[in-house]
């Protein structure tokens, strides 16, 4: 079976779900797959920089279900989002098991 570059053992899993959900959703473009490709990326490498370049000028983050009212958190901004995100990698990094 082909690695596809993704060495031995394939793509990691939100690669994998991205491809299947061209299934499902078979108007979605290439294009978007590769963004949301490219956005999995550079989030879980916390490359913040390279993340605001992806989001456009009117980029806005929140939490669902809204059922829920967003669990009582706000909708973001670009810089709000990733403010939010570097303090959450704070608290991961923080985050002592012993």
């Amino acid at each position: 079976m082909p690695t596809l570059g993704f060495g031995k053992t394939g793509p990691p899993p939100q690669i994998a779900y991205l491809r299947s959900m061209t299934m499902f959703m078979p108007s979605l473009s290439v294009t978007q797959l590769e963004r949301a490709r490219e956005f999995i990326s550079t989030l879980g490498a916390y490359q913040y920089d390279s993340l605001a370049n992806l989001l456009s000028e009117d980029f806005t983050h929140r939490f669902f279900p809204t059922s829920l009212n967003g669990m009582g958190m706000p909708v973001r901004n670009t810089q709000e989002f990733l403010d939010h995100l570097k303090a959450v990698k704070l608290d991961i990094e923080e985050f002592n098991v012993s």
